[in-house]
């Protein structure tokens, strides 16, 4: 058994729904009134970008439902090998991170990021909870995963359509 992030289609498992989350900018609460405000998403294009390699997409399609231009994610930037790196580099200061929910929430509660903008994209995937067809129903594999399924916030978001 496991917990897989995708769209919940892998051959010779069993997948339920556990939960998503939610893509948008996070930065330090000191860009928003900087020498370059940030009060408005057109404003994104006078400010650094922070990149994660493993979701490199994630800022296109952001600005891409924000109604901007994508060019924005290329012109300034700074691009870290992992998720975690860009959210510690918007936390610092260094610039703006797509943050995803379950990454950034504790920040955002503590303080240390803040939400700029209204535009939340919801992923179009989403965590599952995996087992081989054969084992699923075992009475050990059903009972974590009872377990686990109710262990998750009321709030999640729902699975998606299909």
């Amino acid at each position: 058994m496991a917990v897989r992030y995708g769209r919940g289609n892998w051959p010779g498992l069993r997948a339920q729904w556990l939960m998503a989350e939610e893509l948008f900018p996070v930065c330090s609460r000191a860009l928003l009134n900087g020498a370059k405000p940030l009060r408005r998403p057109e404003d994104l294009a006078h400010h650094t970008l922070l990149h994660a390699t493993v979701s490199r997409e994630d800022w296109q399609l952001w600005l891409t439902a924000a109604g901007l231009p994508v060019s924005i994610a290329s012109k300034r930037g700074l691009t870290f090998d992992e998720s975690f790196m860009a959210v510690q580099a918007a936390v610092d200061g260094h610039g703006i991170a797509m943050g995803r929910t379950l990454y950034v929430e504790a920040d955002i509660a503590a303080g240390r990021l803040v939400v700029p903008f209204d535009v939340v994209l919801p992923a179009d995937a989403g965590f599952y909870i995996v087992a081989p067809e054969e084992t699923a129903d075992t009475p050990k594999i059903a009972l974590f995963r009872d377990w686990l399924i109710g262990s998750v916030a009321p709030g999640s978001l729902a699975p998606p359509p299909g």
